[in-house]
């Protein structure tokens, strides 16, 4: 298990009483605004005096401070040093927002670390690389009757479908770009590199 104490074969009954920080209930800790030092300091204090043995730092939308900026890492050790000073423990979510992949945009300025995806439908897609087309033929109840794949340049008796890769699109939540492709090792590398290392 992840803590010494776990190994004894009967519990402490004044542990029980009075658990260790490593026992005890750690929130996310949503940084969503400006993170002046004091009112960090302050948070933390209040989180022990509600009984949290620790908290998870977890960016949010609104943070003031730029993602992994030198900044941002000054707040993170101010964090860790005070959680050391009151024997609490302090974890670093590793992303900005949720969910993980995309290291607040970084990953994904990269236009092929971002998310590819299977597009199949009636429309013709006007993005995207086009893989096949399929004619369609429905039953009398909207169910599958038959379907074929379609020569290039070959027309259907039925309705067109279109087979597409695609990828998605930028958006404001990934900072204007589009979610990693976490099946990708070298896009998963970067978000190592630029999270971790």
């Amino acid at each position: 298990m992840l803590y010494p104490r776990n190994t004894e074969k009967a519990p402490d009954p004044e542990l029980f009483k009075n658990p260790t920080a490593e026992y005890r209930g750690a929130p996310f800790w949503a940084w969503n605004c400006d993170l002046d030092g004091d009112m960090l300091r302050r948070e933390i204090k209040v989180m022990q005096d509600m009984g949290m043995g620790g908290f998870h730092m977890h960016v949010r939308s609104g943070m003031s401070v730029k993602y992994l900026s030198d900044e941002f890492m000054d707040r993170i050790r101010l964090c860790v040093d005070e959680a050391r000073k009151k024997h609490m423990l302090a974890w670093l979510y590793d992303e900005d927002k949720w969910p993980s992949g995309f290291a607040g945009g970084y990953v994904t300025q990269k236009e092929e670390n971002r998310q590819e995806f299977l597009l199949f439908s009636p429309r013709e897609p006007d993005k995207g690389t086009l893989l096949a087309r399929y004619e369609v033929i429905l039953n009398g109840e909207g169910r599958l009757d038959s379907y074929r794949r379609l020569e290039e340049g070959e027309s259907a008796s039925g309705t067109v479908w279109y087979a597409s890769e695609q990828r998605t699109e930028p958006s404001p939540w990934f900072h204007f770009n589009g979610y990693v492709d976490t099946m990708n090792p070298a896009a998963i590398r970067d978000f190592i590199r630029i999270t971790h290392e």
